[in-house]
Parts: structure tokens; sequence; C-alpha cells
């Protein structure tokens, strides 16, 4: 398998433009598509992905939901697992194919239950990743409440003076795999 590759980042989307399902597959894609390679590499039964997403599809719930029971896209364009589902689909991956939401620590959860799939021999090549596309005004709303937006416009995590974090808009992606009795990560 190729070592480390980072994808160039996509150019921002408008609000307007797209819902937050659909900005986060635009984020997570190309970095999918750089994973050609699992094909010749891995059978499809023995790779999997734990795709996550904290906020899927919240603002196209809140712009469908008086029209919900007309529009047939609504249940899959709102629940947390279409990341995964639509990844697994992308890459023709039959192994386990799960999500989890838990706010900042997304991601991170993702990549531990992806190696615990690796561990558990459930599979042998796990995509471990997480997307977000959280800027709707509903969440800035929320976030600015809580008092938690820097007011600076800095991101400083280990400051003592910081005064918050800057919301933002991307993908990150980990393929685990076996060597021996070992899970390796390759940051992708």
């Amino acid at each position: 398998m190729p070592g480390t590759y980072t994808a160039a980042a996509p150019a921002p989307v408008a609000v307007s433009d797209s819902t937050a399902s659909d900005r986060s597959w635009f984020y997570l894609r190309p970095l999918l598509q750089t994973l050609g390679f699992l094909r010749d590499h891995v059978a499809p039964e023995r790779c999997g992905c734990v795709i996550s997403n904290s906020k899927f599809g919240l603002d196209y719930f809140l712009r469908q939901y008086p029209e919900a029971h007309h529009d047939s896209h609504f249940i899959a364009e709102i629940l947390g697992h279409g990341l995964a589902q639509k990844t697994a689909q992308h890459l023709t991956l039959q192994g386990p194919c799960l999500s989890l939401a838990s706010a900042c620590a997304t991601g991170l959860h993702g990549i531990i239950l992806g190696a615990q799939r690796i561990i558990d021999g459930e599979a042998d090549v796990m995509l471990g990743a997480a997307a977000e596309a959280a800027h709707i005004p509903v969440i800035e709303a929320a976030f600015k409440s809580l008092g938690v937006v820097s007011r600076r416009g800095l991101c400083t995590p280990f400051d003592r003076d910081r005064d918050g974090f800057i919301m933002n808009e991307g993908a990150g992606l980990c393929v685990l795999q076996r060597q021996g009795h070992r899970v390796v990560v390759s940051n992708w």
C-alpha cells in the first residue's frame, strides 16, 4: 500500500448552494478517490469503514421537515450513517460499515472503532474518517450562545488567553490495516 498522501483541500462551498450532507461528501470524496488500490490488495469483504459526522443532514432536516411526507430522500439525507453508506458503495466495501457521532471526538472515535474491528478479526483494512459541514445558521447560533466561538477569530487551543474555537468544514481519513499482530495507521 502507498504511504501518506495529503489531498488538496476543495474550494469552500456556499451554505446556500448545498446541504451539509452534500458538503460533507464533497470534502470526503477526493480523499476516497485516492484509495482505488484497495480493490487490488484487499478482498472487499475484509475491508470496511467507520465514517462519521456529528451533524449530518441537520440543515436538510430543518429545511425539508414540513414536506418530509412528500420527500423520498428525507431519511437518506438526515440519518448519520449516510457518509459511511456512500463510502462503502463508492469503494464497494463489504466489511463492517459503521458510523457514530461524538461531537469533536467523532473522528478519533471512528479510528478507534475501526482499529477494534481489525483487532477482533472482522476486517484486515478499515477506513476511519470524519467529515463535517456545520456552517449552518442554527449550529453557528448555538455555539455563539454557548460563548465557545473565538471573538478574536483566532484558533489558539494551548494559549492561556484562548477565547474559543473557530468553526470550519472539511474531512480527514486514516487507513488502518493489519500487519502481523499490529494495526498500522496511514494518514490519507
